[in-house]
């Protein structure tokens, strides 16, 4: 029976090949949230008299998560990330996976209680500074206010 026989060199550039593409995978499915809009935040209905819907923390590793909600749909840990001028919420699901989704999907919804789940919500960014963000939903579906909690404000 022959043995392999490999030289420290080549176990070497293995090893260095394997931590440089996970190195890569990281970086490339990091979270790109804006350090903006990390934080505790107050949510508002800006409508004719503005309804405070309750409180989200945005998190640097790209968590989203509903602290104290009056009735909103997110009401479970989610994700974000900021690109140009979007705030996204929520996850979608992968595209390679759009021949399950139809099965996928509303059995997630099902068993998870969710409504939002493997869906996206985006909110163009109208106006940022470090107490007040304010957004546009992308749908029409009115324009949403986050004020930072006063605790929080440096």
């Amino acid at each position: 029976m022959a043995t392999l026989v490999t030289s420290p060199h080549c176990r070497r550039r293995w090893l260095i090949a394997v931590v440089s593409m996970f190195a890569m995978g990281v970086w490339w499915l990091w979270p790109r949230t804006d350090p903006r809009f990390v934080g505790t935040w107050e949510l508002v209905l800006e409508v004719n008299e503005p309804r405070l819907l309750g409180q989200v923390e945005l998190h640097d590793d790209g968590r989203l998560s509903n602290l104290a909600t009056s009735h909103l749909y997110m009401s479970l840990p989610s994700s974000w990330r900021v690109k140009s001028n979007v705030l996204i919420c929520g996850s979608r699901v992968p595209s390679y996976l759009s021949f399950a989704a139809r099965v996928i999907v509303p059995l997630m919804v099902q068993l998870t209680g969710r409504p939002d789940w493997g869906t996206q919500v985006r909110f163009e960014i109208r106006e940022c500074s470090r107490d007040r963000i304010l957004l546009r939903h992308e749908g029409n579906r009115g324009t949403f206010l986050l004020r930072r909690e006063p605790a929080q404000s440096p």
